[in-house]
């Protein structure tokens, strides 16, 4: 059966359209209100792009997720899509599954299994940006006392859900330390983002260091930046390549990568980033993170300070036909790949027939 969308209206809500036409304001003021409504339209827009809805049909399943889902998060959720459709069919489930934002009538009678992503920083030092709801945690930041709180973005929404993916087990290791998201949870479930099968190409490329800052503006990213560029880096910053494929054609012609994080304070690994690079050969330096512990391919990256990022990147190109070799010239990081793979299946059949076992209760209830 063919997908089927449902459009979003291209004509904004009479209400944003009044906002923007209020007579007998003047000057200044009249600035500022045009400001705000042209900000408030924009984000009616935006909200309404996001709800376009694609509802597809998988054997006894029917899926229903955003025609646009913010464009970040479009493969990994793609992704993940897939696989709890492959597990759940393999469960021999027959039900409505919705994701993320999408908004659906399925017009039937099926149960329906509510999935969402959380793709936020959990680990996040006091103070941070969006961190005035975090909770206490139990993960040192360092030899002090101080410890990371745990700040789960949207938990109310994600609360009402019946399972919720998560890209990072240090996110979860940090959310365990905190008994009041018990609940919370119970309902996650880790999948390691492997949007592609490993790659690994060739030694030779032509791009020779890149970041892939969405805000160059950001002050520590920036700062790293322009010292690459003092220093004399062949440093570029791409900026808008989300398509999958120009994505991996891009991986595929990068020799070195440099993670930073955003800000001071949140400081869980970007490994909707760092892993995607890492399966197409890519030799990744990155910031330091916490609990890497728990990050399997860990031994696989090229860690650093904030303060040495500079110099790592350098010694990563000089020395980039060494570690392309010993990263990528055997056996051990595919096996450790094909091993993260099976345990995002073995995860997801886990999570799904809990979920579907609460969902039953609930209808006995």
């Amino acid at each position: 059966m063919p997908n089927r969308e449902q459009p979003p209206s291209q004509e904004p809500p009479a209400e944003a359209r009044r906002a923007l036409a209020v007579p007998g304001l003047r000057s200044e003021a009249a600035g500022t209100w045009r400001s705000q409504a042209r900000t408030l339209l924009a984000g009616l827009r935006s909200r309404l792009r996001r709800r376009a809805t694609i509802l597809e049909r998988r054997g006894e399943l029917w899926l229903a997720y955003e025609a646009k889902p913010p464009v970040f998060l479009r493969a990994y959720q793609a992704y993940c899509r897939e696989r709890i459709a492959e597990r759940l069919e393999a469960l021999g489930a027959r039900l409505n599954v919705s994701f993320g934002d999408a908004r659906a009538e399925f017009g039937n009678s099926l149960p329906t299994l509510r999935v969402g992503f959380q793709t936020e920083h959990t680990l996040v030092r006091s103070g941070g940006r969006d961190s005035a709801a975090a909770l206490p945690g139990r993960i040192p930041i360092g030899p002090g006392p101080e410890c990371y709180q745990v700040r789960v973005a949207r938990l109310a929404r994600l609360l009402r859900l019946d399972l919720v993916v998560d890209y990072s087990r240090p996110n979860l290791v940090n959310v365990a330390t905190t008994p009041e998201l018990a609940g919370y949870l119970e309902k996650t479930v880790h999948v390691a983002p492997l949007l592609d099968p490993p790659d690994f190409g060739s030694e030779a490329r032509a791009t020779p260091l890149i970041t892939l800052f969405g805000d160059l503006d950001q002050p520590r990213r920036r700062r790293f930046f322009e010292q690459a560029r003092r220093a004399g880096l062949p440093l570029v910053n791409i900026k808008g390549c989300f398509d999958r494929q120009a994505l991996r054609n891009l991986y595929h012609s990068t020799r070195v990568l440099v993670n930073v994080h955003q800000t001071d304070h949140h400081d869980t690994l970007e490994e909707l980033r760092v892993l995607p690079a890492l399966l197409s050969g890519v030799v990744v330096v990155s910031e330091e993170a916490p609990l890497r512990q728990h990050i399997p391919y860990a031994p696989f990256l090229l860690w650093s300070s904030y303060e040495n990022l500079v110099d790592t990147a350098r010694r990563a190109l000089e020395h980039h036909g060494e570690h392309y070799r010993r990263l990528f010239g055997g056996a051990e990081l595919g096996c450790l790949l094909a091993s993260l793979e099976r345990q995002n299946r073995d995860n997801l059949d886990r999570a799904l027939a809990k979920a579907l076992e609460r969902k039953a209760r609930g209808r006995r209830a």
